[in-house]
């Protein structure tokens, strides 16, 4: 894997990878002990241990994830899954403001 910068100094939590997750079209199958969601069109999973929403991950994580889901086409760029939560976040904070 080539050496690569995190695409802005965020800090993720496991609902915001979540709500991307789901954009992107893969499915919850999470239980009490882990978080799982699935993608059987690309092939693609994405495994963790259960934690509570607002709990953050760290970046190497979202980093190996956007790596992952970039070379099984499921995003078209290594930094896709960043900016779709920064567009997620944006949006809710519209809706919050009006």
């Amino acid at each position: 894997m080539e050496g690569r910068r995190v695409y802005k100094e965020m800090v993720i939590t496991y609902a915001e990878l979540a709500q991307a997750l789901i954009q992107l079209g893969f499915q919850n199958q999470s239980d009490a002990h882990y978080f799982r969601f699935v993608n059987s069109e690309y092939n693609a999973r994405v495994l963790l241990k259960s934690n509570p929403e607002n709990q953050t991950l760290f970046k190497a994580i979202i980093s190996g994830y956007s790596y992952q889901l970039y070379m099984q086409g499921v995003i078209d760029d290594f930094d896709d899954l960043a900016k779709l939560v920064e567009k997620n976040r944006e949006v809710m904070l519209k809706k919050q403001a009006a």
